[in-house]
């Protein structure tokens, strides 16, 4: 039988370093909008939706309503520091075996690493399956659902509002090159490269990407 695996994007307005970072503009559209565009170039992924805190879902949608088919569901009505049980909330809206889990500070992540984390997780029997070697904002993971369900009652508050189950691989970054947006600085820096390159990088394959942004 075919395995149904979703894209879950974990997305608040909340962040303390850069407040609302999700919604900056970049290009004629928002940070997160690049985000659901290279998830919608992946051709390992059935569906999709945004994990938000139920005070945030009104701002966000509202944000995105031209892409508005990923982002599904009311929102997660529990504490916005139990990731863990957003992407639970997320499986019961919108059931799955196995969802890719995708940071919405992310906004070059490319949809063939997302393809190459899938193919990887189902031809194992891992639990949680992360990709090694790759830039900050390239970091996927796949998690099977039955897994984090059985194993959510028992996880602490941290390892809940990390989402952190056992085993988790090895993280494994290539910190030479940072694709997040977690400051201002960070924001100016991938707005300027992403609005200088000759086409979106979703249509771009990732070793050109990669070398677009060691030449920035």
């Amino acid at each position: 039988m075919a395995q149904v695996v979703h894209a879950f994007v974990q997305a608040r307005l909340g962040s303390t370093r850069l407040p609302g970072k999700v919604l900056l503009p970049i290009g004629r559209t928002s940070l997160l909008c690049h985000v659901l565009s290279g998830i919608s170039a992946s051709r390992m992924i059935d569906d999709g939706m945004i994990c938000v805190p139920k005070n945030d879902r009104a701002e966000i949608h509202a944000g995105i309503k031209h892409i508005a088919p990923i982002a599904k569901g009311d929102g997660f009505d529990g504490p916005d520091d139990d990731l863990a049980g957003r992407f639970l909330y997320a499986t019961d809206v919108l059931p799955c075996d196995h969802f890719v889990r995708i940071c919405a500070d992310s906004p070059l992540i490319h949809p063939a690493l997302i393809d190459l984390a899938v193919a990887t997780h189902l031809s194992s029997d891992a639990k949680v399956t992360q990709l090694p070697g790759f830039p900050r904002g390239e970091q996927v993971q796949v998690y099977d659902v039955a897994y984090l369900r059985a194993a959510y009652p028992r996880m602490t508050p941290q390892q809940r509002e990390h989402c952190i189950v056992a085993p988790m691989p090895r993280a494994s970054v290539n910190n030479k090159i940072n694709l997040c947006v977690d400051t201002q600085a960070d924001y100016e820096r991938i707005k300027a490269l992403m609005e200088s390159l000759p086409k979106p990088h979703w249509e771009m394959t990732w070793p050109e990407l990669f070398k677009a942004v060691k030449n920035d």
